[in-house]
């Protein structure tokens, strides 16, 4: 018994393994809290663009500190490197975040999308892109 407990334990529940499910569950809570926001301020009379700007820099900033804290583990020796990593996430960011900004005003005004629903489609599509844009620049030099 404890032979197949090891087995399944070596097979299933690599280092890998592990880092893509804790990203999966924080990916999952940044597009709730940027799902959440957006929801929020658009109740609040905010028109759609300027809730979705907002939601997408706060969602970014819950990212970074999630990826680098729990994710990656990525500790800095100091400020400087910090502010390395910090600047580079949020360069990186970037291309996912005009996918989301300018996705959602084309799937609202173009195809007459929802906004809530286009938010979440989007948001799907904005982890899978940040994964794999993490793991290839500011996060490569950490062990998995």
């Amino acid at each position: 018994m404890i032979r197949m407990i090891k087995k399944f334990i070596n097979k299933y529940l690599t280092q890998r393994n592990i880092e893509i499910g804790t990203y999966l569950f924080f990916g999952v809570c940044a597009m709730a809290v940027n799902i959440g926001l957006f929801s929020l301020l658009l109740y609040a009379g905010v028109d759609y663009r300027i809730a979705n700007l907002f939601a997408l820099v706060f969602t970014k900033l819950f990212a970074f500190v999630t990826n680098k804290l729990f994710v990656f583990k990525s500790r800095s020796s100091g400020f400087k490197q910090l502010i390395t990593e910090f600047v580079k996430f949020f360069t990186g960011r970037i291309f996912t975040g005009l996918i989301d900004y300018f996705g959602l005003i084309l799937l609202v005004e173009a195809f007459s999308f929802p906004e809530r629903g286009s938010k979440f489609i989007l948001q799907i599509i904005v982890i899978i892109l940040n994964y794999f844009f993490a793991k290839l620049s500011f996060y490569k030099n950490k062990k998995i």
